[in-house]
């Protein structure tokens, strides 16, 4: 009797240790989550506040523009502004939050548009009458534009207003204050346009500030319900006043209670365990019992997903393995389904892992709901699938099961307010006919899987012998590429750029063809997806370059009019991190001068990574080589990208100049991109001209290069050299024919 008194204290004491061991470190670990999530959640609205940011101060911008454009064109007319109603009507037709424009000389309003509901403003003097004299004398002052806080017009409404003061140098070059150009910007459109509505539906409060002095904040707008605690706040770049723009996101209830459950369970699972532990301590022989029973429950977890429940790759290579020699051996058919979810990886990238890990979790509930007696759903990682469908009886069988999973992976998903519509694309492997070990039955079903890829996505592709011959055909078609190079089958044509002026050509393009030893002459659209997709366009657009300037080169030996020659460059190109250094190299080797050369890139190449781009762009401009986005206005790029971004010229796309005798939108679209490309000192060249009628409605938008059939198709490079010289021999006799 005297054991079990020793023993029970001691072990009481040991459990006791325990606990408080266990209930610290579960404390500190739920503590540490919580914390984590709050810091996720300040990411995530550091990272809304800073799109939500720049999309508002986008609006101020265009605002800003515009009223600096109509300040400046009353400047150059010394006062005097004929047009300003159509100007007036143009930005706001445009730019829906700016409520009116007003030009004010010596600070008086005179002139209003729409003069509609804005009649008591007219005759305004802003210099005198508050609030609208706010910061005017420090405008004045420093030839400075400010924007006011908050006002309540004479007009009625809610406002604030842009102002740029004008100043106009007179005969005896004296500069003199003219009066002000204002943008009455409407603070409830500016709001909308700047999709503040839209985050408020999906669960934001925001709020916006303006700091007269920093202990007197004015709330210019804000959203229905109050901002949060944990929000995030950013500081808009604006020309008066401090202005802040704070945001935060309702953290729902179900979320609040799990964080207090999980102290609760920080408490109560460390007490289970301790007092598992002294119930275990005074029973050995039910501990090793217990030992062996859990020892059991971790060789079944070898087997099983941690995350979804499923059974795991190992389950497959083990497990499965065996079951399918079996099937064989009784001569019984099956079926292997290999999948995964089309496009996951923007679910992870825009919501993040977790909400990427509950999708696949739902995904495998899901699938195990569907009806098949002898089937084997199978996580193999990431959101890779495969279904073992034993005692199958027909392809018609399987081909039901399939578009079951479709169906039902098609299904709405909501997850946390976040709304999702997915697909799937399987590939299917039928056993025997389609291989009699997994790993070839696994290789099969992917090349169906890629198949079922190739055809559109969410839907299903049986492995086919021909599969395997279009698998074996791209292998072959990349063996061709690496082949074209070391042979050297690849040839640069050389398409003309040609000033409209005049018909002088100044510049070519650098086209590529490959001289297939079977199948002829092949155009780059039909190889270049691939390199793409291979990584060879590295090695092509390298061969590219040097083959270009050594052609500038050949030229200088041959004493022929110097041309500039523009040469394209893809996204991964601008993402190889030797291309500034290798382009140098070859410029020294021919002794070319970078002026003589130019890159075109697309606009969504410049999307991939705009401040990578960015910066090897403006490497090569500062070099002294002309930078030109080919292809504009059929991408994303927005002005203010496109003023950051180290651009010479912009070339127009051929499909605004294909109709643009018949189709009014696209002469309005070719018009404002000259326009705003020369606000920007930017030149044009337009693409794909082929009549002269084209080349008149060009020229007369002010447009100054062209390339298009209207002069020549690309051509090889002595054709090319002998259209030069023509063209140039052409140009003289007609200056002499002027002289």
């Amino acid at each position: 009797m005297i054991l079990p008194k020793i023993r029970f204290p001691f072990v009481t004491a040991i459990c006791l240790c325990l606990f408080t061991l266990l209930s610290t470190a579960s404390i500190y670990f739920v503590h540490s989550y919580n914390s984590y999530f709050n810091h996720e959640q300040k990411i995530l609205l550091d990272s809304v506040t800073q799109d939500q940011k720049a999309i508002l101060q986008r609006q101020f911008s265009l605002t800003f523009t515009s009223t600096q454009i109509l300040a400046y064109n009353i400047q150059l007319n010394q006062g005097y502004m004929p047009y300003f109603n159509k100007y007036a009507k143009n930005i706001i037709d445009s730019i829906s939050s700016i409520s009116s424009l007003q030009l004010a000389p010596k600070g008086i309003i005179e002139k209003i548009y729409p003069p509609k509901g804005n009649e008591a403003a007219i005759g305004l003097n802003i210099l005198q009458h508050p609030p609208y004299n706010e910061l005017s004398d420090i405008s004045i002052r420093h030839n400075k534009a400010i924007l006011t806080s908050p006002v309540q017009l004479v007009q009625g409404g809610r406002a604030v207003i842009y102002r740029v003061p004008v100043s106009i140098t007179n005969s005896k070059h004296q500069n003199y204050f003219w009066g002000f150009v204002s943008a009455v910007i409407n603070i409830n459109e500016l709001i909308l346009n700047s999709r503040f509505g839209d985050l408020e539906q999906q669960g934001y409060q925001y709020k916006i500030l303006y700091f007269k002095t920093p202990s007197h904040p004015i709330v210019v707008a804000h959203s229905s319900e109050p901002v949060g605690k944990l929000f995030s706040t950013k500081f808009l770049s604006l020309p008066s006043g401090q202005w802040e723009l704070r945001i935060s996101h309702s953290i729902p209830k179900n979320v609040l209670g799990e964080m207090q459950f999980r102290y609760t369970l920080a408490l109560l699972i460390p007490a289970l365990i301790a007092l598992f532990f002294f119930y275990m301590l005074l029973q050995p022989s039910r501990l090793k019992l217990l030992v062996n029973e859990k020892t059991q429950e971790l060789e079944k977890l070898a087997y099983q997903d941690p995350l979804t429940g499923l059974p795991n790759r190992r389950f497959l290579t083990d497990k499965l393995q065996r079951t399918i020699f079996k099937q064989k051996k009784k001569v019984q058919r099956s079926a292997f389904i290999y999948f995964d979810l089309d496009n996951f990886k923007r679910i992870n990238d825009s919501v993040g892992h977790d909400i990427g890990d509950q999708v696949l979790v739902l995904v495998a509930e899901r699938l195990l709901s569907l009806s098949h007696q002898k089937s084997h759903v199978i996580r193999l990682g990431g959101d890779e699938f495969c279904i073992y469908l034993s005692e199958i009886d027909s392809h018609h069988e399987v081909s039901q099961y399939a578009e079951q999973v479709l169906q039902i992976i098609q299904k709405p998903v909501t997850i946390y307010k976040h709304h999702f519509m997915m697909s799937t694309s399987l590939g299917i492997a039928m056993i025997p006919d389609d291989g009699q070990d997994l790993i070839s039955i696994m290789q099969n079903s992917d090349m169906a899987l890629y198949r079922a890829k190739q055809l559109g996505k969410n839907q299903y592709a049986f492995y086919t012998k021909n599969i395997k011959d279009n698998t074996m055909k791209d292998i072959l078609e990349e063996d061709e590429l690496h082949r074209a190079l070391t042979k050297n089958e690849f040839e640069l044509y050389y398409q003309p750029q040609f000033k409209l002026a005049n018909g002088k050509i100044f510049s070519a393009e650098a086209l590529i063809r490959w001289h297939h030893p079977e199948r002829g002459l092949i155009g780059p659209d039909t190889f270049i997806p691939l390199a793409e997709r291979t990584g060879l366009i590295i090695d092509i657009g390298y061969w590219v370059i040097e083959t270009s300037i050594a052609f500038i080169a050949q030229r200088h030996k041959d004493r022929l009019s110097p041309i500039c020659m523009h040469i394209n460059l893809s996204a991964l190109q601008l993402r190889d991190a030797k291309l500034v250094k290798q382009v140098t190299k070859l410029l020294d080797q021919y002794q070319v001068s970078p002026k003589e050369i130019g890159f075109e890139v697309t606009e969504t190449a410049l999307l991939s990574d705009v401040t990578l781009a960015s910066n090897i762009l403006q490497a090569f401009q500062n070099m002294g080589i002309s930078i030109a986005i080919d292809d504009f206005g059929v991408g994303f790029s927005s002005l203010g990208q496109l003023k950051n971004l180290p651009v010479n010229i912009l070339k127009i796309d051929k499909s605004f100049v294909d109709d643009l005798e018949t189709n009014p939108n696209d002469k309005k679209i070719v018009e404002a991109i000259i326009a705003m490309a020369h606000k920007l000192s930017i030149h044009v060249v337009a693409e794909g001209i082929e009549n002269e009628t084209q080349w008149c409605l060009l020229e007369n938008y002010s447009c100054e290069y062209g390339q298009g059939y209207v002069v020549s198709r690309p051509l090889p490079k002595a054709a090319f050299n002998t259209l030069v010289e023509k063209n140039k021999q052409a140009y003289r006799k007609s200056l002499e024919k002027d002289i």
